[in-house]
């Protein structure tokens, strides 16, 4: 198994889930803070396993309100495992197939065009994680603001669309750095790859399962299980 998994997760949590019909022998293609990315079960997608949904959510929402400017999500798990196991905050291995995305300086015009868009959007062009609700209503503002480009223009309305309930139901930080913009190869339009962190929207009927057994790998979950579906309001115009 590759170190670098073993840097971001360990545990026998993590070696049952990497033993699983579903990872066995899938190879490493990325890795973030608290994620990892595989090789997917077909050669134009990708198994995405976090600590954290938010991103994972951010796409089931994107695909319930036909928003097309998100990594698209073809399975999600959701929560597959229990991770750390604590009383009052446990973590849990959250787990879905997205489609393959290229990294944004696979297209340099793209880059500097995303690179535009954050400098209005955040003040610096590699973007800025926001935390605070203060910071969060000033950003949505400034969405009305920010310059449309054709390559750009999907990834900007999935922003307006979805981002309104995230900043107003939850406690989510937003996170508008320049990593979280992904080229589709197909196409060259740039789309969003997890622009949310840090959500944990579990079922009582799922944690209890979990915490009952080892791996639970159910295909996509059904409506009952998975996260809670928040309608969208739209922020301005596109």
């Amino acid at each position: 198994m590759n170190s670098v998994e073993y840097q971001i997760f360990s545990g026998e949590a993590f070696r049952n889930l990497r033993s699983s019909s579903l990872l066995q022998g899938k190879k490493l293609l990325g890795s973030g803070s608290f994620s990892l990315v595989f090789e997917g079960s077909e050669a134009d997608t990708v198994f995405h396993l976090s600590i954290d949904n938010a991103g994972h959510d951010y796409s089931v929402k994107a695909k319930q309100h036909s928003v097309d400017g998100v990594a698209r999500i073809h399975r999600d798990f959701g929560a597959v495992a229990l991770y750390q196991d604590d009383a009052f905050y446990p973590d849990y291995l959250w787990l879905a197939e997205l489609e393959l995305l290229h990294p944004l300086s696979s297209s340099p015009a793209a880059f500097r065009e995303v690179q535009d868009l954050l400098r209005i959007l955040t003040g610096v062009t590699e973007g800025v994680i926001y935390s605070t609700f203060s910071e969060k209503c000033k950003l949505l503002a400034r969405l009305n603001h920010v310059p449309i480009y054709p390559r750009t223009m999907r990834c900007t309305q999935a922003l307006r669309k979805l981002l309104f309930k995230y900043v107003t139901t939850t406690s989510c930080d937003i996170d508008i750095r320049i990593s979280n913009f992904m080229i589709r190869p197909y196409t060259g339009e740039v789309v969003l790859n997890g622009p949310v962190n840090w959500l944990c929207d579990i079922s009582p009927e799922r944690q209890a399962r979990l915490a009952h057994s080892e791996i639970i790998l159910d295909g996509t979950l059904a409506p009952q299980e998975s996260a809670q579906i928040l309608p969208f309001q739209r922020v301005g115009q596109a």
